[in-house]
């Protein structure tokens, strides 16, 4: 198996043909850097990350394995794998620094380099008279298997709150479209349809307890998984020239009681059979 100067394992091939052979080739570009990497911190124990998809470049016009997920660093050590372009990281501590850097990988295990570091400070705790839930354990936070058309949103709060939550970054508790269908304790989740293969998702929740709403969104983003592609037929060969694919022969039903017509195979003519009785004509002589 190929590896590239970083280590990196090629799991994924791309066809090429040399004297009407082919040849398999492991795809070995990495993706882009991940490009307009932001840190903003929303609350005193929030900070919100975002950035721009990475590309999978094409090499000599072939299919590449694509863009399958990111790793983001914090502190240089790294935090967790996303496959979405946005990550809220929770459970932090108050008026404190944190720098994070992000990397793209494809589907052979290329890694791109790491982005510009992007650090932000979390905010003052706030005042026991204005003390918003905390929101955390966004879910899902993966690829969702290929074909899925349903899920469900969770997130926890560390204290009794009512959630609610949209599509659109940066909107109030009071302008979110949406509640959550359980709310109201510290568990909250809601349904989520139509959802489509190869489709990323981004919600931005906002959660009230006692009059007093986050400040910031809290970000639950996930994918769908695209199919896997088929196989590709064979190439043939030979004078013969020969094509790609496989042929299956037909198969005549098992079931059922049916019997098929006997087909005589005889070849000889059937005679009539002749009754009464026959008296030859006398010939005339000359």
């Amino acid at each position: 198996m190929a590896r590239d100067l970083a280590g990196n394992r090629a799991t994924s091939t791309i066809a090429l043909t040399i004297n009407n052979v082919a040849v398999s080739t492991p795809d070995i570009t990495p993706p882009s850097i991940p490009a307009n990497f932001s840190a903003t911190a929303i609350s005193a124990s929030q900070i919100n990350l975002s950035w721009s998809p990475s590309t999978d470049p094409a090499v000599a016009g072939a299919v590449t394995s694509g863009v399958t997920s990111y790793r983001i660093y914090r502190g240089g050590a790294l935090l967790i794998t996303v496959t979405g372009t946005a990550y809220s990281n929770t459970g932090l501590s108050p008026s404190t620094l944190y720098a994070y850097t992000v990397s793209a990988f494809d589907g052979a295990g290329n890694s791109s380099p790491e982005s510009p570091s992007a650090s932000a400070t979390t905010q003052t705790p706030p005042s026991l008279t204005n003390n918003p839930p905390a929101p955390s354990n966004g879910s899902p936070s993966s690829a969702l298997a290929a074909g899925t058309t349903q899920t469900a949103i969770s997130l926890i709060t560390d204290q009794p709150a009512t959630c609610k939550y949209g599509t659109t970054a940066n909107l109030t508790y009071n302008l979110q479209p949406s509640i959550f269908t359980t709310t109201g304790g510290t568990t909250h989740s809601t349904a989520i349809a139509n959802l489509a293969n190869g489709s990323t998702y981004v919600y931005y929740v906002r959660c009230d307890s006692a009059g007093s709403a986050t400040t910031g969104d809290y970000i639950i983003s996930f994918s769908v998984s695209a199919p896997a592609l088929p196989l590709s037929g064979g190439g043939g060969g030979g004078s013969s020239g020969g094509g790609g694919g496989t042929l299956t022969p037909a198969v005549p039903p098992t079931s059922g009681t049916s019997t098929p017509p006997v087909i005589s195979t005889s070849t000889s003519p059937t005679v009539p059979s002749l009754t009464g009785s026959f008296t030859p004509k006398p010939r005339k002589l000359y």
